[in-house]
């Protein structure tokens, strides 16, 4: 049988919010408050969560607890 492999370097999500746009994109791009939505037991922590918002960038989650 032949593998197949497939490698995506992008994928999009699609969510409505009953919030202004421009709102929406602030809290996307800050660390601070995307950790807010994102969390996890209450002795997790996140010492490897790096956010670069720019297009291209990257994000990096790691947690512990």
């Amino acid at each position: 049988m032949t593998e197949r492999n497939v490698l995506h370097s992008t994928f999009v999500i699609d969510r409505v919010y009953d919030a202004p746009a421009a709102a929406v994109f602030a809290a996307w791009a800050s660390r601070e408050t995307k950790g807010k939505w994102f969390v996890g037991p209450a002795d997790w922590e996140r010492p490897d969560h790096k956010l670069d918002f720019r297009e291209g960038g990257r994000e990096r989650e790691g947690g512990n607890g």
